[in-house]
């Protein structure tokens, strides 16, 4: 059986609404042929869980290497994520959340995933994503942590619990701790129901069956805009690449 991702169902919806190429799409999921690279905040994020779990996340060939610095010590970044995982631990322990394990997969159905920690949280096992973010406060992005209450950042984060929630059958958290100075974390209990699950299953069933269409008759569409295209890995060698302006139209 075709399984999907959470992560492959957030861009193919993110295809259909027009926010993704389809040739990274097909290159990212289908051929899988494109280069994983990630950016500094993405690697603060995999050391930052390292230090938590002790426990390589599935992008990892080797222990997470933070940036050094030319006399030998980590940048203030990567020392910064280091002492807040250790903070983390402590608040943790306090908590009485203990790790059970970290970074297994995981399937169910046309479900599957890879889970930050599994935890015994004051006798409740559940399972809980780790976030290192320097959006704790950003109401407005649908990567922040503040606006939950409106419909793009709830619906963004939704789909990555119910995922979960939906394989293993237990609690699901976001543990989201800030990357900026000042330090500030938050819990967040994510309340799936029955009907939720429904409905996120209906979804991802109805996205395999067309990137399964869309994969045999190679019909992929792309959506280029110099921004999108400036930052993508795939612009040298795309010929949809632009580099143009393209207006956005209103209507009065």
């Amino acid at each position: 059986m075709r399984t999907i991702t959470q992560s492959e169902l957030k861009d193919f919806l993110a295809y259909k609404k027009k926010e993704m190429c389809g040739t990274e799409f097909a290159k990212r999921w289908v051929t899988r042929d494109m280069e994983w690279k990630s950016s500094k905040p993405q690697r603060l994020g995999s050391y930052f869980e390292f230090i938590v779990t002790d426990t390589l996340g599935p992008h990892d060939d080797g222990d997470p290497a933070p940036d050094l610095l030319k006399t030998g010590k980590m940048g203030v970044d990567f020392q910064r994520a280091h002492d807040r995982a250790l903070m983390l631990k402590s608040i943790m322990a306090d908590s009485g959340m203990t790790i059970l394990s970290a970074q297994e997969r995981f399937e169910k159905d046309m479900l599957r995933g890879i889970y930050d920690m599994k935890v015994d949280y004051n006798g409740e096992i559940a399972i809980v994503d780790l976030k290192y973010s320097g959006l704790l406060n950003d109401r407005w992005s649908a990567w922040g942590w503040s606006g939950l209450d409106y419909p793009e950042q709830k619906n963004h984060h939704k789909i990555q619990a119910i995922h979960y929630s939906a394989i293993s059958g237990l609690p699901y958290y976001y543990l989201v701790v800030s990357s900026q100075p000042k330090f500030e974390l938050k819990l967040i209990k994510w309340e799936v129901t029955e009907e939720d699950i429904q409905e996120h299953k209906e979804t991802a069933q109805e996205a395999i069956d067309q990137i399964e269409t869309l994969k045999v008759m190679d019909s992929w569409l792309d959506y280029p805009e110099i921004i999108k295209c400036l930052d993508c890995p795939l612009a040298a060698e795309c010929s949809s690449r632009t580099t143009r302006l393209n207006p956005l139209k209103i209507k009065s």
